[in-house]
């Protein structure tokens, strides 16, 4: 987790600050606590010193299910463990079934 500031946002992206520059992936899920607590799939688009843009990316039904049990926790704080090993359990579950040449390196 690394702490930002939300300077600009709007339905297609966000510009946000960094206390300092530190490296960041291409893509990540960028957490907004006001209000509500949103999470959308970012893709880093620019970057000037500490300040950057990114785009949203349109979310899969994976993401999806993650999102709504981090909307669920805030609610019902006890439940989001519960829910978070659901959805782990699913994901190793669809691992399997993959091929092998398609599973995700874990090491």
């Amino acid at each position: 987790m690394v702490s930002c500031r939300v300077e600009d946002i709007s339905e297609g992206g966000a510009r946000i600050t960094l206390k300092r520059h530190m490296p960041l992936p291409d893509h990540f899920d960028l957490f907004i606590a006001a209000h509500d607590l949103q999470v959308h799939r970012a893709r880093l688009c620019w970057r000037h010193q500490d300040s950057l843009g990114v785009c949203f990316l349109r979310p899969t039904d994976r993401q999806e299910q993650v999102h709504a049990a981090l909307r669920l926790s805030v609610a019902t704080p006890g439940s989001f463990l519960d829910e978070f090993e659901r959805i782990r359990v699913e994901v190793e579950r669809d691992d399997k079934r993959m091929p092998a040449s398609m599973q995700r390196d874990t090491a």
